[in-house]
């Protein structure tokens, strides 16, 4: 009888490290659509903004193109890996990016309050067919005296692409 009782138990462990496996490998590991690309592109102020391009592709490849106020200037490739452009798409998802106005830069265009003299943000996302583009300007705020960039939701998106790519690498 013991040996059956441990039989059983070397069974059941062998199913239960077989599963927890199995899930693991499975766990949010679709495929990216190979027709995935995202952009990014940064324009200038009446500063020095930095002027700059991303565009990341399906097999996680990073194109860079400084155009002004950078230390790049010109293209400079990159990478990110296959988790960290899940993690770029789910951030779109997590925003509802597709349900998002096609702009945001004055009042016809929601802007609670707006400045003059800021940068824009313009994103982009291609994925199963879909495509949706954003023109973000970053003088677009919130009322009231704290100058929180309006919608946040848009503004932590760009800040997230920026910071999963590394961007600061060819920036400052």
């Amino acid at each position: 009888m013991r040996q059956t009782i441990t039989s059983m138990s070397w069974l059941a462990l062998a199913l239960a490290l077989f599963g927890s496996h199995v899930s693991c490998q499975t766990k949010g590991e679709s495929p990216i659509p190979k027709d995935t690309n995202i952009t990014l592109d940064r324009s200038g102020c009446y500063g020095t903004c930095p002027i700059y391009r991303l565009t990341i592709e399906a097999d996680g490849s990073v194109t860079f193109e400084g155009r002004d106020y950078v230390k790049t200037k010109g293209t400079a490739k990159g990478h990110i890996s296959q988790e960290q452009l899940r993690q770029l798409i789910s951030e779109f998802e997590k925003i509802d990016y597709f349900s998002l106005r096609e702009r945001y830069q004055d009042a016809d265009d929601g802007c609670p309050s707006f400045a003059t003299d800021m940068p824009s943000a313009d994103t982009s996302i291609q994925m199963n067919s879909r495509k949706k583009s954003v023109s973000h300007y970053l003088g677009c705020w919130e009322r009231g005296g704290d100058f929180k960039i309006y919608p946040a939701a848009l503004y932590k998106l760009e800040e997230k692409i920026d910071e999963i790519v590394n961007s600061k690498q060819w920036i400052k």
